[in-house]
């Protein structure tokens, strides 16, 4: 879907509604990184104890745990406070990231810097930063963001503005379809690279994401309420 992978120092927003699988994608990332592309990772986050998450992704086979142990990854649970602070003693994070030679990390979430700065202009400025550290280590860098509304006929992926610093934005949605209440994945902007611009059901296995087909026979998926192709249901009359 991304033309082979995201662009090495980009930075990728993943947004979706709760329970769409937003953590999994940027565990996955980075441990697919470290035990298929020998980029070691840190995992940050701000809401998940670091057993908790261990424990979660032991579901898919995922041993961060021994990964730890090995110095390829770091498991950071901290809040927006301390990374902000952090990143403007860059010792602290350089030291972190220098410790195991970073080359990928997750940031999730970066929804929760609304609770750091509540002026949007700043909060802008304040995430735009943590983007471009980032960037100028050769770093690529996956953020988390939650939407606000499981359902909304405008799709509105940041109310601060981060959709627009970030290279890509790869967005999951629940969708109700024939009764049936399914995952998909978009992929709504990637800069640097080629893109597909289908909407592709997915699912979470224990193996972790695995990306299905196309949805083609449905229409109106984006605004939440799918339904049949007219157009294919014309086009089939006639064939008939």
């Amino acid at each position: 879907m991304v033309d082979g992978g995201f662009v090495r120092g980009s930075s990728i927003l993943v947004a979706g509604s709760p329970g769409t699988g937003k953590t999994t994608f940027g565990v996955e990332f980075i441990y697919k990184g470290i035990t298929e592309s020998k980029e070691n990772g840190i995992i940050i986050t701000f809401e998940e104890l670091p057993d908790r998450l261990v424990s979660d992704m032991e579901n898919f086979g995922w041993d961060l745990r021994k990964l730890e142990q090995q110095g390829k990854l770091r498991i950071m649970c901290t809040s927006p406070f301390v990374l902000q602070q952090m990143r403007i003693y860059k010792n602290k994070l350089d030291e972190l990231i220098d410790s195991i030679k970073a080359r990928r990390v997750l940031l999730d979430s970066v929804t929760l810097f609304k609770s750091l700065v509540k002026d949007k202009d700043k909060l802008r400025e304040e995430i735009y930063s943590i983007i471009n550290y980032f960037k100028t280590k050769g770093i690529t860098a996956v953020f988390t963001h939650e939407l606000p509304k499981v359902k909304s006929s405008e799709l509105q992926i940041s109310e601060f503005g981060v959709g627009f610093l970030v290279d890509g934005i790869v967005l999951l949605r629940h969708l109700e379809v024939g009764s049936e209440l399914k995952k998909f994945i978009t992929i709504l902007k990637m800069r640097g690279s080629k893109h597909d611009k289908s909407i592709r059901e997915f699912e979470i296995t224990d193996k972790g994401m695995s990306i299905q087909l196309p949805f083609k026979e449905y229409e109106n998926l984006m605004g939440g309420s799918a339904h049949k192709s007219t157009y294919k249901s014309v086009q089939k009359f006639f064939e008939k």
